[in-house]
């Protein structure tokens, strides 16, 4: 505890609420995640600083998150989830997927390709889910097969960081998550998944050593 009563924390450097009564408990979960986070990839910053809040959906376990900075995260907690015990185990793979990306440089005000963008979420996502245990959605494509995988590989290859990035986050928002003209879900992570599966069963690379490759030190083991 420190001298104010308040609970001291080894890896978070500062936090803003949005809602201080019901973020407050997940924090003890953020800062031993966030440390064991900085073992495996200790290019990390030492501390990392915590925002509470969300521009996105929460999704089914009533977290998210995003890199907003390379020392700071972004994290959603629903208030009005019922399921806490079911919130408190979505922080660890969390602070695994979006440390990912602060440590490949890949925050807020990035601009990348949707090529470049799919290969980085790709890392995170496999690092999230083989790392930190977690089995999200948006690794699995199994349902998709190689012929649409390849198709949308095809159609993201044409969007450019402005198009992809473009000021409605239209373009965005239906290639990464969901696009209702044509009902496909996650293409972004799902293509990004199953290629750099494809470059660490041809490599024989880890995801941890991936890291410190850029997308297109990634994408020229395929070429």
């Amino acid at each position: 505890m420190s001298k104010f009563g308040a609970p001291e924390y080894h890896s978070i450097a500062s936090i803003i609420f949005e809602n201080e009564m019901i973020e407050t408990p997940f924090l003890k979960d953020i800062d031993e995640s966030y440390g064991e986070l900085r073992t495996l990839l200790p290019t990390l910053p030492e501390k990392v600083h915590i925002i509470f809040g969300t521009n996105y959906d929460y999704g089914d376990d009533g977290v998210t998150g995003s890199a907003v900075s390379p020392d700071a995260i972004k994290v959603g907690i629903d208030g009005q989830a019922t399921d806490r015990a079911r919130q408190h185990n979505s922080i660890r793979p969390l602070i695994f997927h979006e440390g990912y990306h602060m440590a490949q440089g890949l925050h807020l005000g990035s601009t990348y390709s949707a090529l470049e963008s799919a290969i980085y979420e790709g890392c995170a996502t496999i690092f999230e889910r083989d790392v930190a245990g977690s089995t999200p959605r948006w690794a699995n494509y199994s349902k998709e097969g190689e012929a649409t995988l390849q198709r949308w590989l095809d159609e993201i290859s044409k969007i450019s960081a402005e198009q992809y990035f473009e000021p409605t986050g239209e373009t965005w928002r239906k290639w990464a998550f969901y696009d209702p003209d044509t009902d496909e879900s996650w293409r972004i992570y799902k293509v990004g998944t199953w290629l750099v599966e494809k470059v660490t069963a041809q490599e024989n690379k880890t995801i941890i050593e991936l890291n410190s490759k850029t997308s297109e030190e990634i994408m020229s083991y395929l070429s």
